[in-house]
């Protein structure tokens, strides 16, 4: 998440695997522009990096627009160009018009949306509920983004719903994670 202090050292160190692909998040107390510095260290720090994914999803922050300047200015800094936008199902439209746009890879989020007692925004990943919101969200953005890849994910608990979303959904990829 931004900022995480963490997050750099890591990548300083160079542990990361063959085909590595980080997954930074904005969280509700990050700053969407700490994203590019964040590429920068990435960029300098790592030649292992396959792609890069840049999450949004996080329902107390996918609201948030996010500036087609500024996923440019990411796409400049970045290791890679394989960028995933991780969107979940309150992501601002423009941003992910924008982000097709760029050729970013759109990941349908794996988390639904919830409130507490106190009205504050937190999510739940893994359920059925989740399924059946994003295999719609997955046929929606097909429906408006025909050539854009999209990667779906959530409520995969069998080898057949990964096959539905591709087959009758319009994903060209899934995510998994947790085990089938």
């Amino acid at each position: 998440g931004l900022p995480n202090r963490g997050f750099t050292e890591a990548i300083v160190a160079q542990n990361q695997p063959t085909n590595f692909i980080p997954s930074i998040s904005i969280t509700y107390t990050g700053v969407p522009e700490d994203l590019v510095s964040l590429l920068y260290i990435l960029r300098t720090a790592s030649p292992k990096i396959s792609a890069v994914e840049i999450n949004i999803s996080c329902p107390s922050v996918c609201s948030h627009y996010i500036s087609k300047q500024l996923l440019h200015e990411c796409a400049l800094a970045s290791p890679t160009p394989n960028l995933i936008l991780k969107i979940g199902e309150k992501t601002n439209p423009e941003t992910i018009k924008g982000s097709v746009e760029l050729n970013y890879k759109i990941h349908a989020s794996n988390s639904v949306q919830r409130f507490d007692s106190y009205g504050n925004a937190w999510g739940i990943s893994g359920t059925s509920e989740i399924y059946r919101n994003n295999s719609n969200r997955v046929e929606q953005l097909r429906c408006e983004f025909p050539d854009a890849y999209i990667i779906a994910g959530g409520g995969i608990t069998s080898i057949g719903r990964a096959k539905m979303y591709i087959r009758s959904c319009g994903a060209n990829a899934v995510s998994i994670g947790s085990a089938l």
